[in-house]
């Protein structure tokens, strides 16, 4: 399964956990972003430099805990009372462990 790509994400929430992602372009933006940084050096296609800035960062950061929250929301799901900092989720209705990923 490739995460990083967006539209086959959203399917697969979907389809499987009947969740809908709603807008996450900025996350999908954000995921074009680190592929150049990792696969062009940091270059787009055309050559120029990634610039990325403080309010970037802020935005994506806000972006995926939105994204984390509908999913939490949609799964039903609440902190673990192990880590009430944020970590493993536990869904209510089975106890079945799931791991936030996006966290």
């Amino acid at each position: 399964m490739v995460w990083h790509s967006i539209d086959k994400v959203k399917r697969l929430y979907a389809d499987v956990l009947y969740v809908d992602l709603g807008d996450i372009s900025a996350v999908a933006q954000a995921i074009a972003v680190r592929h150049d940084i990792v696969h062009r050096n940091g270059r787009q296609k055309d050559g120029t430099e990634c610039v990325i800035t403080v309010s970037n960062i802020s935005d994506i950061i806000g972006a995926v805990r939105a994204l984390s929250l509908t999913v939490e929301m949609a799964l039903n799901l609440e902190p673990s009372p192990f880590d009430p900092a944020g970590g493993p989720l536990r869904h209510r209705c089975s106890d079945t462990l799931v791991i936030n990923a996006l966290s």
